[in-house]
């Protein structure tokens, strides 16, 4: 949350007045926790329109496919 909240700042001081969350992989509703802090003044931010979590098809994101390629991997040399 306070990396979240130093890059919000950075970014308004850059001059981005709005910004997108796609997805926070991880983290929780951490994104809902920085957009509110930024509302509420607490925070110095841009605008956030935030999505929560991400929706992604199986096997869609680069991740998977790296963790699948890698297991395979070890599968084929045992």
């Amino acid at each position: 949350m306070l990396e979240g909240a130093a890059n919000a700042k950075a970014l308004l001081q850059a001059g981005f007045t709005a910004v997108r969350d796609l997805g926070s992989e991880g983290s929780g509703y951490a994104d809902v926790a920085l957009r509110n802090a930024i509302f509420r003044g607490l925070v110095e931010g841009p605008r956030m329109e935030v999505a929560t979590r991400a929706i992604a098809a199986t096997g869609a994101t680069f991740l998977f496919r790296f963790h699948r390629r890698r297991q395979t991997c070890r599968a084929a040399r045992k």
